[in-house]
């Protein structure tokens, strides 16, 4: 932004408030009158124009000097002033008229005072003036009663205006065309459609206010499909729209964000030759704007000469609503240099790009002019906007300031505030912040359970939605998303399916976004089969739900459907993106597909312009480490334009763990940054290939430097569901109420097993004890324990479900394996790489993980 600019933003003078206008009491009865003359004023016929209360006041005196009967030039004057102040003064004059005192003109003093009241939005007012009016015998003609309905609409006085349509009826006014016209504007306004269309199929004949009233009222009152539908039946009937009309059907065509009929219909100006004004540029801005066509928006915006307030706003909204927040900025810019000055809701704009791009400088200067004009007092989403761009800015000390500093402070302003709690992941500001409330809506408990999920508080976020219920708040599509994120994160199934069938049994809309969750979490809670359903269901897929899908596969192990998938895709004419790539290249890995990975990975840059990132050369150091390829994979590091960093050497180094190769490993740990960070992991996986290998000693010169840096290994865990209630077992850990039934358990499996013909695999015996001890604690790994648990907890060919937090090992493999066999059961176990699917003895993996 060019610094003269800000510099006009931190100093442009202030601008001036207009005051509200107070209420008064309801219509009474209509009834018909008898005629009187109607002339305008011999003041008026002069052409006063302009003046201000001291000028009424003088008049005042003189007319009082001439009598009572001149008061009509007083009342006309104020009426044609029309400040607040002006109008009541008339009407104090007004209500002091006597019947006696009625002169020729006086029902053109009172159309003028109803129509002053009605342009002013004293619309009470105005009601009264007809009621006095009637009341001193002044009998109202085809002016009086569209100024008077107009007041009914600006104050949604509904009631009142069918009796004044009552009126119209019994006076015989109803087929003059235009109080016609002004009933049908009434009815559409305050929301009865029937009867506005009713009226306008009875009109004999119409206008083209006729038509456009209606096609703006189906505008307005969310009908665009019948709104466009009236405006072809406008132009076919051969009446001639004009810019008003336009700019009804072109909001129309934004309404239903139909790009051609909003082409289609723009064509019509040039047709028509319709001199485009302010507020039709504006309308085609916005329609193009939501239809997605920005650079015709942009380009109708360059050529409008006469760009008013109204039209930089329009664009400035839809840019910070599309994530262009550097665009908005940008036509901030050019409106601090040329345009108009910039109001509450350019502001909002401003504040909203500024926080969108962390622009704290920009921001402060936005403040300073929102307080040198006074934007902020009275108007909560100006201080709200500036709570968040604080926020977001780092600056929750101001935002707090501008929250403690609110008088009225809304559920909105709290949850501005929460938000950016939210957003900077402090989480027990963002809670105590939920608990001071005064008062929680849909929103608030969405912020909150989409905070616990961004920080990973999985089951916290579970059981807030949980409470949720319990309050009695239904959830919507925004809650469903944050909870089925969750649920795939802990892996539950049941809570998966669950979280489904709420969804079905309360009929939350369902949208792309809200069906890609599901895809999503049904995939990392193991059932595919219920995520390709959902999948295939869905009547609209982008990106990330074809990618969701492929990861779906990937988790599974099934890469030749994640590739199948892939082919598919891209018939489709969907494009993939990174994530998709890290999908299709996991799913490659886990099915040992090593030369379609390879091929993948070379076709992002070449074929779909994507540059790899760090993630997609660790994806290809797995594949070609679980094949065995190590040294390739080495060398494939070696080669990377990027630095590797510790999860790529994490990668090679379990590789090198399954297939023995203490060189290499070694090799690896030394060069990974882990090393000589306070992470334990590279550590540990190369403590555990020495110890497979009974390098005693060099296990404990591992484990001697983890301890002089504090670190500790992180313990194998495993949980598994049943009836509702999670439970968590950790390797070794005897702590659980139903340990001596487990332990039994664990016995009879040991025995049916070694029938079976199963020995230990010992080399998962991480410590050096002898070949009894191992045996046990090999026997203790928290996977069996939960494998356990679910089996004395549930009745016959129920499925067991375990999620652990490590790799699972060999011996722990090849265990389920034979449990499922030997007591037919089906077993899936999550683990931090995939999902291993256990029927009649086999894995989903091939034995390839």
């Amino acid at each position: 932004m060019a610094l003269s600019s800000l510099a006009t933003l931190c100093s442009s003078p202030p601008v001036s408030a207009v005051r509200d206008s107070p209420a008064v009491s309801n219509l009474n009865g209509l009834s018909p009158v008898a005629d009187d003359a109607a002339a305008p004023s011999a003041f008026l016929r002069s052409g006063g124009g302009g003046g201000d209360l001291k000028e009424i006041k003088q008049l005042h005196c003189r007319v009082a000097k001439k009598g009572p009967t001149h008061n009509n030039e007083l009342i006309a004057k104020c009426a044609e002033v029309g400040t607040p102040e002006s109008l009541d003064y008339a009407l104090k004059v007004f209500e002091g008229w006597k019947e006696d005192e009625c002169v020729a003109g006086s029902l053109f003093v009172c159309n003028s005072l109803i129509r002053a009241c009605s342009f002013a939005g004293l619309g009470e007012r105005a009601i009264l003036v007809f009621v006095r009016m009637l009341e001193m015998g002044v009998m109202p003609d085809k002016y009086t009663f569209p100024f008077l309905l107009s007041a009914c609409t600006k104050v949604s006085w509904f009631r009142e205006g069918v009796q004044v349509h009552g009126a119209i009826v019994k006076m015989g006014f109803a087929g003059d065309m235009f109080v016609a016209n002004t009933l049908i504007h009434f009815h559409f306004e305050c929301g009865d459609v029937v009867d506005g269309r009713r009226l306008f199929d009875k009109m004999p004949e119409r206008n083209v206010v006729s038509w456009t009233s209606l096609i703006c009222g189906y505008s307005r009152r969310d009908c665009p499909k019948e709104a466009v539908s009236l405006f072809f039946d406008m132009v076919e009937a051969g009446a001639v729209p004009n810019s008003v009309t336009m700019v009804c059907v072109i909001a129309a065509c934004a309404k239903l964000q139909d790009l051609k009929l909003g082409e289609r219909v723009h064509s019509y100006i040039g047709n028509l030759d319709i001199e485009p004004n302010g507020h039709m540029v504006s309308a085609l801005v916005d329609m193009y704007m939501k239809c997605g066509a920005f650079v015709t928006a942009k380009r109708i915006f360059d050529c409008c000469v006469e760009r008013n307030l109204v039209l930089y706003n329009t664009i400035m909204s839809h840019y910070v609503k599309r994530g262009m927040a550097r665009e908005a900025l940008a036509v901030l810019d050019e409106m601090l240099e040329q345009g108009p000055q910039p109001d509450r809701v350019t502001m909002l704009s401003a504040i909203s790009a500024s926080a969108a791009l962390n622009e704290l400088f920009f921001g402060k200067a936005c403040h300073g002019y929102i307080l040198r004009n006074g934007l902020q007092e009275k108007d909560d989403n100006i201080n709200n906007a500036m709570i968040d761009m604080y926020m977001k800015c780092g600056e929750s000390g101001l935002a707090c300031t501008i929250f403690n500093s609110m008088s009225n402070k809304t559920v909105v302003s709290w949850n501005s505030l929460l938000a950016g709690y939210v957003k900077i992941g402090d989480v027990r500001s963002t809670r105590e912040i939920f608990d001071e409330m005064p008062e929680r809506d849909l929103v608030s408990w969405n912020i909150m359970i989409g905070g616990l999920v961004q920080e990973s508080l999985f089951e916290e976020a579970i059981e807030f939605f949980r409470m949720m219920q319990r309050e009695g708040i239904k959830a919507d599509k925004v809650t469903i998303v944050s909870v089925a994120s969750a649920c795939g994160n802990l892996g539950s199934l049941g809570l998966a399916k669950w979280i489904y069938h709420y969804t079905e049994e309360n009929v939350i809309e369902r949208d792309m976004l809200l069906d890609t969750a599901f895809v999503d979490m049904f995939g990392r809670c193991g059932d595919p089969k219920m995520a390709v359903q959902i999948f295939e269901k869905m009547e609209k897929r982008d990106v990330s739900s074809w990618t969701a899908i492929i990861c779906a596969m990937a988790t599974e192990g099934n890469g030749k459907q994640a590739l199948e998938l892939f082919k598919e895709m891209l018939t489709q004419g969907v494009e993939p993106d990174d994530v998709t790539f890290v999908g299709l290249l996991t799913a490659c890995s886990h099915s040992g597909l090593v030369e379609q990975g390879r091929r993948l990975f070379q076709s992002m840059e070449e074929v779909y312009g994507i540059s790899p990132k760090v993630v997609h050369y660790g994806c290809v150091v797995d594949l070609l480490g679980r094949a065995g390829l190590l040294e390739e994979a080495l060398d494939f590091i070696k080669s990377m334009p990027i630095e590797p960093n510790d999860i790529i050497w994490g990668s090679l180094l379990s590789s090198c763990r399954t297939h023995k190769n203490v060189e290499i490993a070694a090799y690896a740990a030394n060069r990974s940054p882990e090393l000589t960070s306070d992470r334990t992991g590279i550590p540990v996986v190369l403590s555990n290939i020495y110890a497979s290998e009974g390098k005693w000693s060099e296990v404990a010169k591992v484990r001697l430097k983890m301890k002089e840096r504090g670190m500790h290994k992180v313990p194998g865990s495993s949980s598994t569901e049943v009836n509702g209630v999670v439970h968590q077992f950790s390797s070794g850990d005897e702590s659980h109420p139903e340990m001596s039934r487990i332990a039994q358990m664990l016995d009879e499996i040991n025995c049916k097993l070694r029938d079976a013909g199963h020995v230990p695999d010992l080399r998962n015996v991480l410590l050096d004890v002898d070949d009894h001890e191992k045996k046990f604690l090999l026997s203790r790994h928290s996977e069996k324990l939960a494998i356990a648990y679910t089996l004395i907890s549930t009745g016959q060919k129920m499925p067991v479900r375990v999620v652990k937090n490590l790799r699972t090992c060999s011996d722990c493999h090849t265990y389920a394996k034979l449990v499922s066999k030997v007591y037919d059961r089906e077993i899936s176990i999550r683990d931090n790489n995939r999902f291993h699917f256990f029927k009649e003895g086999f894995c989903s993996c091939g034995d390839f993980w």
